[in-house]
């Protein structure tokens, strides 16, 4: 008689493991079950899962004993078959893993491998097969991740035949698709308060939109529910959310206004003037404008604080946007250059020249790699950020343009908006998709939905949204953006941003050299040439040791003696790298001017002055057109050289008179002549110069005070030493408590504060100096052009052209080429290519 109690257990996990292979669970029995047991399981296998020696009945006589057999028996096959299953699974996940498409594969495979056969260094031939190996486990781990893990795949449109997906419309695509995805196409219409700017969330679960006469709304187009809607009596010129959804930033006519989802009016943030266009860095909490002067201004909306304020000083920008790879902004300027700007710096990080007119529109893609840039010059053009050079481009004047999730281009130009599929990459000659807008409007402003197929366009007569296939990602992250966020979640997401909120120091080109330590160029060489003389020393103390002696007669073939021998031949090899390093290490003799890498032509000048050729260098510096600080430094080095003290102080003046910035070979020639002659007032001089290029305006004027006679020139210096660092009110003091004032003083005021954008201030001078018995010269109209060309007043500019031609400066070529360069950044190209032809004649 068989063992009932364990059948009822047994029978419990039939069902569950019926599919279980036999020949798995048999390897995992400890023996043979009893035989109820094994006919629970399966009736054919019982005679597999017996023991040799079966218990019986009849054998036990004790009851306990015969249960707790039972119940032993019964747990061995449940343990057995749960083992069989787990090795089933694994199986399955190992045939799994043999099934990844290989197609995926490849996506992700740098190229065809290296043939390893034709590699004869065993090293190098295991150490690329160890590289080899893993990037194949790389690329088969990311085609597993995109199988499993990314199970949705974006699809675009396919045309049949000789068809182009160009030629379909938006109510055959609407007519195709599903009944939700039919209603994420619209228009909008609202003629008297166009155009209008359009912005999404993060997540794309809502929309808002801000006309140019002040109707701003927000909605979740999705389920075409209208949540705010808002009429500021203003201006708008731009609209953007922040972290979420519950507030946006509006730039406005005066200043930038935060409102929340409800349209109550947050901040008003003054010290954002004049703003055109907006920017948002999630990853930060900073908002960003552009004033319609050029300047570029951050705001911590999290605590409030202005992170940042920098003058671009080139004037009118239209068009901001920002990298999310790295969060740098890059701003597209009246002059057709492209800045690329962080907080950390007064200076942009990188600047371009893209197109012959100023930039209307840009965009960048989702890993910053590339970026788009629309001109007034009628082209769009793809650049490669990497390099900082252009791919190719594409004929069209573009007023706005934008770059979705799946790397579609999306271009406005008057009523038509073109959508282009692998434009980035390689250049296209079909766009994928158009879209003509009602009769009569004008697009300003394009934005692709995050994880949606849509295209959002504001123009001047309202709104339109138009599907387009493939835009989206179709995956989503919900650590990143989630279109089905809750309450809760979204509370916890922004706890979870504001903990995880990078500095704005963290900005910058390149984020991963972050934390990385930056060395200076000349750091970087004498590191490698250190390194380079390591090994070298290496090599000679190994070329020492394996030099072979000769074996000698007896006692003269000591053990000791050959020591030494091998001690001497080590020494002989390493004495001249240790000469060269004592050579190295001695105080460098005082630097020649001709030591330095100059022209041609500046290289003969400098050889005839200090070889004491003074008439013959005098020659060719008179008929100079242009002298630098290099021709200056080595005349006067040549007459202090040869005794002509006197000259070389007048020389000295002449260059102050001409505003060359003075250096350290300067220095080192003119102070040692004014001590020849005890020419103290001079040395005074050249002192106060030295302190005021340095920074140090406090010794500078220490120096001033205490000198007996002031002298025109020592005036100049000083004011100059403010006007260079930026203290402009000392130096509009001194400049009134000058008894006479030059044509240099007036130079220096207005150079001043055209070098601080002060372009209003620069011109009120130079006004003023009319009035005044000082003549205006070259470098006066070089600096007064510079002014009009920061701040693009093209009026004011051909003003002082006027006063050039009357003055007769034009010849001049430093004025000629200040004139071309405010035309060209004023946006005149026609007059500044008019002028260039005639300074080339």
């Amino acid at each position: 008689m068989l063992i009932e109690m364990p059948v009822q257990e047994n029978l419990g996990t039939q069902k569950d493991t019926e599919n279980v292979d036999e020949q798995q669970v048999k390897k995992h029995l400890r023996g043979k079950n009893t035989k109820r047991d094994a006919q629970s399981v399966d009736d054919k296998q019982v005679k597999n899962h017996l023991r040799e020696k079966s218990v019986y009945s009849k054998n036990i006589k004790d009851k306990k004993l015969k249960g707790k057999l039972a119940t032993t028996e019964a747990l061995h096959g449940k343990a057995a078959r749960n083992a069989a299953k787990v090795e089933q699974e694994n199986m399955d996940t190992k045939n799994d893993a043999k099934n990844v498409d290989e197609q995926q594969v490849k996506k992700y495979l740098r190229g065809k491998s290296v043939y390893l056969n034709d590699i004869k260094d065993k090293k190098l031939k295991g150490q690329l097969a160890i590289k080899e190996a893993l990037y194949g486990k790389s690329a088969r781990n990311a085609a597993k991740v995109e199988q499993w893990l990314l199970p949705s795949v974006g699809g675009y449109l396919e045309a049949e035949g000789i068809e182009r997906t160009s030629n379909f419309r938006q109510e055959n695509i609407v007519r195709e698709v599903d009944l939700l995805s039919s209603r994420k196409a619209f228009d909008i219409k609202l003629p008297g308060f166009g155009p209008y700017a359009v912005d999404y969330t993060l997540s794309g679960r809502h929309m808002v939109i801000a006309g140019r006469k002040g109707h701003i709304s927000i909605m979740e187009w999705k389920e075409s529910r209208l949540t705010m809607e808002l009429q500021v009596r203003e201006t708008v010129r731009d609209v953007k959310f922040l972290h979420n959804e519950l507030f946006f930033a509006t730039a406005q006519k005066k200043y930038v206004y935060i409102y929340d989802k409800d349209g109550t009016e947050i901040h008003c943030l003054k010290e954002h003037t004049d703003p055109l266009r907006l920017e948002f860095l999630p990853k930060h909490f900073l908002l960003a404008s552009i004033s319609k002067y050029g300047v570029l201004r951050y705001q911590d909306t999290s605590t409030g604080n202005m992170v940042a304020t920098h003058k671009t000083q080139l004037g009118r920008c239209v068009a901001m946007r920002m990298n999310p790879y790295n969060a740098v902004l890059g701003l597209g300027h009246n002059n057709g250059t492209v800045t690329m700007w962080s907080p950390n710096m007064s200076t942009p990080l990188a600047s371009m020249l893209c197109h012959h007119g100023p930039v209307t529109a840009m965009a960048f893609d989702l890993l910053g790699h590339q970026m788009v840039t629309a001109g007034n010059d009628g082209k769009l053009k793809v650049w490669d950020l990497r390099k900082f050079s252009p791919l190719h481009g594409y004929s069209c004047h573009a007023k706005s343009v934008d770059i979705s999730q799946r790397g579609l281009l999306a271009v406005g130009c008057g009523s038509l908006i073109e959508i282009w599929k692998d434009a980035l990459m390689t250049k296209q000659n079909k766009p994928y998709l158009k879209h003509r807008l009602t009769h009569g409007s004008q697009v300003q402003d394009l934005g692709f939905c995050p994880y949606e197929d849509v295209l959002a366009a504001g123009h001047s007569m309202g709104i339109s949204s138009i599907l387009v296939p493939g835009s989206g990602e179709p995956n989503f992250d919900t650590f990143v953006a989630n279109p089905f966020e809750t309450l809760k979640q979204r509370r916890e997401k922004e706890i979870h941003s504001l903990l995880d909120k990078l500095q704005p120091e963290m900005i910058m080109l390149d984020p991963e050299n972050i934390g990385a330590v930056k060395r200076v160029q000349a750091e970087n060489r004498k590191i490698k040439s250190e390194k380079a003389r390591e090994a070298d020393m290496q090599a000679a103390i190994a070329a020492g040791k394996n030099v072979v002696l000769k074996k000698k007669t007896k006692g003269k073939n000591k053990p000791s003696k050959r020591y030494r021998k091998k001690q001497e031949n080590i020494i002989r090899a390493k004495r001249p790298l240790v000469e060269e390093k004592i050579k190295n290490e001695q105080p460098n003799k005082r630097q020649k001017i001709s030591d330095l890498d100059l022209p041609k032509a500046l290289e003969r000048f400098v050889r005839y002055v200090e070889n004491g050729v003074l008439d013959k260098g005098l020659e060719i510096f008179k008929d100079m057109p242009q002298k630098n600080v290099v021709s200056w430094n080595a005349m006067i080095a040549g007459y202090a050289q040869n005794g002509l003290v006197e000259k070389a102080l007048k020389l000295f003046h002449q260059m102050q008179q001409t505003h060359v910035e003075l250096d350290q070979f300067m220095f080192a020639t003119i102070l040692p002549a004014c001590a020849k002659i005890g020419a103290m007032e001079q040395v005074v001089s050249a002192l106060k110069d030295m302190y005021a290029k340095c920074g140090t305006t406090q010794k500078a004027q220490e120096l001033f005070d205490k000198m007996p006679l002031r002298t025109v020139v020592s005036w100049n210096v000083m004011i100059s030493g403010y006007a260079q660092n930026g203290v402009l009110d000392e130096a509009l003091r001194l400049f009134k408590e000058m008894p006479q004032q030059d044509v240099v003083s007036w130079n220096t005021m207005i150079a001043g504060y055209a070098q601080n954008g002060l372009v209003v201030k620069a011109l009120e001078t130079f006004k003023q100096m009319q009035l005044t018995v000082a003549i205006p010269n070259s470098t006066t109209f070089a600096s007064i052009l510079s002014a009009c060309a920061k701040m693009a007043v093209l009026e004011q500019g051909m003003d002082i052209h006027k006063k050039i031609m009357e003055s007769g400066f034009f010849l001049d070529s430093v004025v000629s080429s200040g004139l071309v360069d405010m035309y060209a950044k004023c946006g005149s190209l026609h007059k500044a290519h008019k002028l260039f032809d005639k300074m080339s004649q």
